[in-house]
């Protein structure tokens, strides 16, 4: 796969941020401020703990890229993308 940010005037730079967060839903404030604030390309987040066919929190100017969960609530991945990125199938 192929990613573009859409920048003009700017050269094309993916920047991805990853945590291991142990739980997303305790920590959505810090996230959502980290991503107002640096803008990262690619946020990736192991240990979500969010529980089995829930949804991902919302996140201002991203979308939900992937979302896995586990049956036990434990363990899990999600990965946002901000709105800027365009990815082709390679």
């Amino acid at each position: 796969m192929s990613y573009r940010r859409r920048r003009y005037n700017k050269p094309s730079v993916l920047d991805v941020y990853y945590q291991n967060i142990h739980s997303l839903r305790t920590k959505i404030q810090e996230v959502r401020y980290f991503a107002a604030e640096f803008s990262p390309s690619l946020m990736c987040f192991a240990e979500t703990w969010v529980k089995y066919n829930e949804a991902a929190p919302p996140i201002v100017g991203y979308r939900v890229a992937a979302h896995l969960t586990m049956a036990n609530g434990y363990g899990g991945v999600t990965i946002y993308s901000g709105s800027d990125v365009f990815c082709n199938s390679a």
